[in-house]
């Protein structure tokens, strides 16, 4: 009797250790699920922030040219990045990835990552450098200002009223852009709590004479544009910024698809037959003209265009309006321009000439004139509706 009694008593508390098992499991079940679902809320709400381990996980990014011909600047940027507010722990990718913005008015000029406004961008920077006074402001993103600079004293006097009355600098010439220069300062050699050029910070000024113009902007000690402190894109942008030789142009007063035109002071007459507009160069031996046809079309016939383009570049007098570039056969140049992305126009560029072939050429005739890729880029970044 003992014995049975033992027996059961035993198999009383396996089957109490079973029962308290299971209960356990389920618990941790229900903990999981629901923090699963925290979670994804979590992820509906505000997106989630990325770990700079992740590096390969991040996409290859496509680079994109903006020029402002009023300002007489042009640089590369990436097409998307993730804010750097979200570079500090990890999740999706894919969830935090921005489109780099550019917002521009009069001759200040942001770039950042994600979509925005210049006036709110504007208030947070005019909030800041209200907060910290006169001296340096951290800026919320890149923010480029241009300025006329009509000598070296003028040069000197921006450098002295923006960034200390006691910084000289000295000139860098840049190979592949002879009309910039970087300008770095010599700082004063005192500590930071007496120097009056108190530079700790990551800056950039391009200057040049040619243009007459100065370019500055300040990046903290941090990486601003980028995929992280392990891929960050500031060097590379600043490394492109450069200065232009600025084209006078004049203003075509025929519309094709009611489109403007603008093209070089230097030529001819333009004339618009249909959908093909003709600009007459200022070549003086023979009669020259560069023709564009621009016809529209659909976005399933513009999309292998855009994916294989070789050039893109935004256009600042159209809304959301993208130009690419592509490679073709017959035509000098071939474009694709995309506003919106809801309608899309292809813009193939030709010459027709005036010059005679010899009756007994007996090779590829090669034309005297010539053309460069700027020459169809400066039309286009002029296009307007």
């Amino acid at each position: 009797m003992k014995k049975k009694l033992i027996l059961t008593s035993a198999t009383i508390l396996f089957l109490a250790l079973v029962i308290l098992l299971v209960f356990k499991i389920k618990q941790k079940e229900a903990i999981l699920q629901k923090s699963n679902t925290d979670q994804i809320n979590q992820v509906d709400q505000e997106p989630p922030i990325i770990n700079n381990l992740a590096l390969s996980s991040f996409p290859e990014t496509k680079w994109l040219s903006y020029e402002n011909h009023d300002l007489g600047i042009t640089f590369n940027y990436p097409g998307q990045s993730i804010p750097n507010m979200y570079w500090t722990s990890y999740d999706a990718v894919s969830q935090v990835i921005r489109p780099n913005s550019i917002l521009t008015k009069n001759n200040i000029l942001y770039l950042k990552s994600g979509e925005c406004s210049f006036d709110s961008v504007e208030t947070e920077y005019q909030k800041n450098k209200q907060e910290y006074g006169d001296g340096f402001v951290i800026d919320p993103v890149w923010r480029i200002t241009v300025a006329d600079v009509n000598n070296e004293q003028e040069l000197s006097d921006f450098i002295k009223k923006h960034y200390g009355k006691s910084c000289s600098y000295h000139k860098e010439p840049i190979a592949i852009f002879p009309n910039t220069f970087d300008i770095v300062l010599d700082g004063d050699d005192k500590s930071l709590d007496v120097t009056e050029c108190p530079v700790n910070y990551n800056y950039y000024i391009k200057y040049s004479p040619a243009n007459k113009k100065i370019a500055s902007w300040n990046t903290s000690q941090e990486c601003q544009i980028g995929y992280g402190f392990e891929k960050c894109f500031d060097k590379q942008i600043a490394e492109s910024f450069h200065f232009i030789k600025q084209t006078d142009l004049k203003t075509c007063p025929q519309e094709v698809a009611e489109f403007k035109f603008s093209y070089p002071k230097t030529w001819g007459d333009c004339k618009v037959d249909g959908q093909k507009i003709s600009f007459r160069t200022d070549f003086e031996k023979y009669n020259v003209d560069l023709v564009a046809e621009l016809r529209e079309t659909s976005k399933e016939m513009a999309q292998g265009f855009m994916d294989y383009s070789i050039k893109q570049e935004k256009i600042d007098s159209i809304d959301n309006a993208i130009i690419y570039r592509g490679a073709c056969g017959g035509g000098i140049a071939c474009s694709v321009l995309n506003i919106n992305n809801q309608k899309f126009y292809e813009i193939n560029w030709d010459v027709v000439s005036n010059q005679s072939v010899p009756e007994d050429l007996d090779e590829v005739l090669v034309p005297d004139y010539r053309f460069t890729d700027d020459d169809i880029w400066t039309i286009l970044r002029s296009i307007k509706n």
